[in-house]
């Protein structure tokens, strides 16, 4: 049975995911994003992005969040002089994240944090601990507790996998870091291209992870197992965790009305922008480049819900969508979409 409703209907914030670079310098076989070093690095005009921030926030009557990802986002030479000016044409309760693998050294960390400690505004850096990456985790939490020292400390997600055992580091983290800041995530390779064959079988891991643990004793560890995504189906009203949902293979929303759009806008390492993440990996063409100045407020005061046409819901589990009956024609999701070979034209 299809649920009726699915995700939460109200965010509080407006989120603009920005990916400068889909560059990184590490190799994890689950990376979700699947980085394409080949791809170039294009300077953000940053008076654009200011603009695209001001419309979104001036149209949706919402605060804005935004979240600065990767690739890496640290390998982008420009970020310290990006955050600083859109941090300067945010208030509060607006506020930045930088999802980081943290394998800039501590020098660079420091002089980083520097530049950003007299904004006012509230900027935390998450961070991706990766142990497949012979990562010195000691070397890690000394970052960690930097970070945490300056107020920047957002939260730790360890990544489980197959591999080697995170649980250990976990635990050490969460006893020097401490609890608040520390989770473990799966991370799913296979999302990205809708066709395991492609994803190294890291889709396995959820399965790997739920064979060693129970739900219940995963839930402390992180968002990922709690059950925290409200669904209906029929008369039931009831929530369900993202970590159940990947491993029933249930979060397939094709055909829904989804809210995503709303809430949600993803800015690309080329500028162009999308109203869902999987659109950033289908031929279709954008909703308008970042230099489109003057389309931003026709579109941030006119957003309307997608329906989806994509069999695979990864990181906008959380919006809302609503069963419909009404045939949609699916389009395919593959990591070619993504590259400046598809893309130059």
């Amino acid at each position: 049975m299809k649920y009726e409703k699915f995700g939460v209907v109200d965010h509080e914030h407006f989120t603009i995911e920005l990916r400068p670079t889909t560059k990184c310098n590490y190799n994890c076989y689950y990376c979700t994003d699947l980085h394409i070093n080949s791809n170039p690095v294009y300077d953000i005009n940053q008076d654009a992005i200011v603009e695209l921030v001001k419309s979104a926030k001036y149209n949706t009557k919402k605060p804005i969040h935004i979240y600065i990802c990767g690739g890496e986002p640290t390998l982008y030479s420009k970020l310290e002089s990006l955050v600083i000016c859109l941090s300067q044409e945010l208030t509060t309760p607006d506020y930045i994240t930088i999802q980081t693998n943290l394998s800039k050294p501590l020098k660079w960390l420091k002089k980083f944090t520097h530049a950003l400690k007299n904004n006012n505004l509230k900027i935390k850096l998450n961070c991706s601990y990766h142990n497949t990456q012979e990562t010195n985790i000691l070397g890690y939490i000394g970052k960690c507790l930097f970070l945490k020292s300056v107020s920047m400390l957002g939260v730790v997600s360890l990544a489980f996998n197959q591999r080697k055992d995170v649980v250990t580091d976990y635990e050490k983290m969460v006893e020097m870091i401490g609890e608040a800041y520390c989770e473990i995530v799966p991370l799913i390779n296979a999302s990205v291209d809708q066709d395991p064959k492609k994803g190294n079988n890291s889709d396995h891991d959820i399965d790997h992870i739920n064979n060693l643990f129970k739900e219940s004793e995963l839930e402390p560890t992180g968002h990922f197992f709690r059950r925290t995504l409200p669904y209906t189906l029929g008369n039931v009203e009831d929530t369900v965790s993202r970590n159940e949902m990947w491993l029933t293979r249930r979060n397939n929303f094709m055909g829904y009305k989804c809210d995503v759009s709303k809430n949600k806008l993803y800015v690309d390492w080329d500028g162009n922008c999308y109203s869902c993440f999987n659109y950033q990996f289908a031929e279709k063409p954008p909703l308008f480049h970042i230099s489109m100045t003057d389309k931003f407020d026709n579109y941030f005061s006119n957003i309307n819900c997608i329906d989806c046409p994509f069999k695979t819901c990864f990181f906008d589990l959380e919006y809302l969508k609503t069963y419909q009956d009404k045939e949609i024609d699916m389009l395919p999701i593959d990591r070619k979409f993504n590259t400046n070979e598809h893309r130059s034209a």
